[in-house]
């Protein structure tokens, strides 16, 4: 049983027809045998290449007959990361069928780009390498006026452009792998791939789809079921469609055939649509929401979670690092305190001593003292023998007393000093760290 219809055309530009260089944009399209799948792919070859044609021939043929194989795996294969790794093979297939036909490594002659698509009954995936776009949404009966809105969940991958006009990405570059995205679609009613000419015919700043454009390519799959095959190509050659691009242009459009309504249809502005950006990580094929279908039709898993084993590794490696950083820094200051500890001992230990020297030399100093005192006092008792000497002696040892009281207690303010300085130190470099660490 057919269960799609589909057209497409491609058509050479006004800037090709002047310079009498061949049409660059080829796509292919085939449908499994119970209708079930529906596989297409489309490429666009570069103008600046020689063999573009050859390219753009070979790349959209190669996916759309492997995707097409693909959909036999599904039926009895969940999806998952392994749909990945078989669109790298693709790859792979594809660029060593360019070097076997250049008969060198060196493939730049074949620059061509690459938007695919494998839709089956719940869903599929695209491939996007380059320009050009690929977009679609499910039908909704609108009870209020008797129309099919085209907007139900919508999804679109934009194209991607290089930093200058007309830059964009190729199959055939050596980091082909760092333009590929593979994107998990939903369910869809209709879908619409396109080159870079094409979309400059269909849509509005890259995503807004021009329902003028659209909506008839549906009615006359719904009218005529493209009885005529040249209908499209008709839109794509016509004069209002060079003025709006001189490049070959590429559209594919296909639908549903049980999703046929006899109601008129609609293409309503699209306030909020999945669009799926060239900067985007590659999104793995597979089960990720719990107790629903997921694209290809298998029950999915629960949510995945944010902390993932390799954010988990991340992590407790920058505790290591912060907590080795942490103990170096202790280790630090605890050898500056000790450095500091020890000049303290040592600046004690060399005011002790020139204390006790100078101590001891003032002891000798004072007993010189005292024999001169007492010969003086000797003659003075003989010449005035009713002097009180003894008073006179006790007020001078009183005084040296109080001195060395004050000398004492100087000396123990130095010495507490320096300890009170370098506790308050190693406080004050503990915190400078930590505010370091915390920023």
């Amino acid at each position: 049983m057919q269960n799609w219809l589909y057209s497409g055309a491609s058509v050479m530009g006004q800037s090709h027809q002047t310079s009498q260089i061949p049409c660059q944009d080829k796509f292919s399209c085939k449908v499994s045998g119970d209708g079930r799948w529906l596989s297409v792919a489309v490429s666009d070859g570069a103008g600046s290449a020689l063999n573009a044609e050859a390219g753009a021939e070979i790349t959209s043929t190669i996916f759309c007959e492997e995707l097409l194989g693909l959909s036999n795996q599904l039926e009895t294969r969940a999806p998952g990361e392994w749909i990945n790794d078989f669109v790298v093979e693709c790859v792979l297939k594809v660029r060593n069928q360019l070097r076997a036909k250049a008969k060198s490594d060196d493939i730049k002659s074949f620059h061509c780009t690459l938007v695919a698509a494998l839709v089956g009954p719940e869903g599929g995936f695209s491939i996007h390498i380059g320009d050009g776009s690929i977009f679609g949404g499910q039908f909704k009966n609108d009870t209020k006026s008797g129309e099919v809105e085209l907007n139900s969940n919508f999804v679109i991958s934009k194209p991607e452009n290089g930093e200058y006009t007309n830059e964009t990405f190729f199959i055939t570059e050596g980091n082909w792998i760092k333009h590929l995205r593979v994107t998990p679609l939903p369910r869809l009613d209709w879908v619409v791939a396109c080159t870079d000419g094409g979309a400059a015919l269909i849509l509005e700043n890259e995503i807004e789809v021009k329902p003028k454009f659209l909506v008839p390519f549906f009615q006359e799959l719904i009218s005529d079921k493209f009885t005529k095959k040249n209908y499209i190509s008709e839109v794509l050659s016509d004069p209002k469609a060079n003025a709006l691009t001189t490049d070959d242009k590429t559209i594919f459009v296909a639908m549903r055939s049980s999703a046929i309504q006899a109601r008129p249809l609609n293409f309503t502005k699209i306030e909020s649509a999945n669009v799926i950006s060239p900067n985007e990580p590659n999104r793995t094929v597979q089960p990720e929401a719990q107790q629903t279908q997921d694209i290809l039709g298998v029950k999915k898993n629960s949510p995945k979670s944010i902390i993932t084993p390799k954010s988990s590794l991340i992590l407790v490696g920058c505790i290591l690092i912060a907590a080795g950083i942490i103990f170096t820094t202790v280790k630090w200051l605890e050898g500056d305190t000790k450095v500091e500890e020890t000049k303290s001992k040592t600046n004690k230990t060399t005011e002790e001593t020139k204390n006790s020297s100078s101590n001891d030399k003032s002891e000798q100093e004072v007993k010189i003292e005292d024999k001169t005192k007492d010969n003086e006092a000797e003659k003075v008792t003989k010449a005035h023998p009713h002097k009180d000497i003894a008073t006179e002696e006790k007020r001078v040892p009183v005084t040296s007393t109080n001195n060395k009281t004050e000398e004492n207690s100087n000396q123990d303010k130095k010495e507490e000093q320096p300890i009170t300085n370098t506790k308050d130190g190693w406080f004050n470099k503990i915190s400078e760290q930590l505010k370091k660490l915390i920023n």
